[in-house]
């Protein structure tokens, strides 16, 4: 897939064979770029993949050691004096949690309409962004009155033909 790149550059080139000449430059550096990017995911999932077999026995391992302790706080709670108890490593006890739960058959658009029609609008989160592409289609007076304005100025760009490159490094490597 071609890549579009903006530049800000002085020009050295001299002639449009030089600007040619230069984009075939770009297409093989970007290939390199392309090369080393896959080489280092590659290395990266190669190293997770590892680790990931390096640390799971280990989380075993937590996983068994708090389910010992939680057995055994749990069975031997009357001993505590208090919620918590201090250990030369650490501390342990318990702690009320509330979690907030739906009646069964109940999902969360549910309840977002019946607080909705109850008017607790403190209780919904509501993310507003402006969405830029609808609001560039409308007329000049609403992006006045809103306080926005059409910054319209003509961006140099260019885009590499790399099935071209390609096949011509191709014919070059075949003669």
């Amino acid at each position: 897939m071609a890549s579009r790149k903006k530049v800000k550059l002085e020009c050295r080139l001299k002639s449009w064979d030089d600007v040619d000449e230069t984009m075939k430059q770009v297409a093989e550096c970007e290939r390199v770029m392309s090369d080393l990017n896959n080489n280092m995911n590659m290395e990266l999932d190669e190293i997770k993949r590892r680790y990931a077999g390096l640390a799971k026995p280990v989380q075993e391992k937590i996983d068994h050691y708090s389910a010992d302790i939680c057995q055994y706080v749990t069975e031997h709670r009357g001993d505590m004096s208090g919620k918590t108890k201090e250990l030369n490593f650490g501390r342990t006890g318990f702690r009320i949690s509330t979690k907030l739960k739906y009646n069964k058959g109940i999902k969360s658009a549910d309840v977002i309409a019946a607080l909705q029609r109850l008017n607790l609008t403190d209780c919904i989160k509501t993310t507003r962004t402006v969405i830029a592409d609808s609001l560039k289609k409308k007329p000049l007076e609403v992006l006045d009155e809103v306080g926005a304005y059409l910054n319209r100025k003509d961006e140099f760009w260019f885009e590499i033909k790399q099935d071209v490159i390609q096949a011509a490094q191709e014919q070059e490597e075949s003669i």
